[in-house]
């Protein structure tokens, strides 16, 4: 087996989606395996269901995204980390073109972007999608990335010095 990759993902009430984003993780590669990871906030059905659907679980602690993500990061066993959205804004299919630049170009970190060619949004009401703009240009004094609200990341666990 080669590298094991992490996917995180952190829910708050998607029992609607998590079956159909977990079904995308049931692959492997000869280079790449997955485990799907849930931090799960949920007062549905979401846990359950990502049981079910091959996802571990852990129980999230309440205290918000960055929490949740801290919490599956400690939970991974994979040399890999992918952080995305439980509720459809990134598509599993996109990981692979995000792991590219760690596993072929020795990259350390990626971040997907709705803002470049290719991006896109969907769904968003005009209010959200100038909210994240904003966001987006409050940040840029202090990091090159283009969309710093992404939530769809991945890096190698090294960097984090564990």
């Amino acid at each position: 087996m080669g590298n094991l990759v992490s996917v995180i993902l952190p829910t708050r009430n998607e029992e609607g989606n998590i079956a159909q984003l977990l079904s995308h993780f049931n692959f492997a590669s000869e280079k790449l395996q997955y485990e799907a990871i849930v931090v799960d906030d949920s007062s549905d059905n979401t846990a359950e269901i990502a049981r079910r659907n091959g996802a571990r679980v852990v129980k999230g602690k309440g205290q918000g995204l960055g929490q949740a993500i801290v919490d599956g990061i400690e939970a991974s066993k994979g040399d890999i980390i992918v952080v995305m959205d439980a509720d459809g804004s990134h598509r599993a299919e996109d990981i692979p073109k995000l792991l590219k630049p760690i596993l072929e170009e020795g990259c350390d970190m990626t971040i997907g972007s709705r803002y470049i060619e290719g991006g896109s949004i969907i769904g968003w009401s005009l209010k959200r999608r100038i909210v994240s703009r904003v966001a987006c240009l409050l940040a840029l004094p202090v990091t090159r990335v283009k969309d710093a609200t992404s939530g769809f990341f991945a890096f190698r666990k090294s960097i984090l010095g564990v």
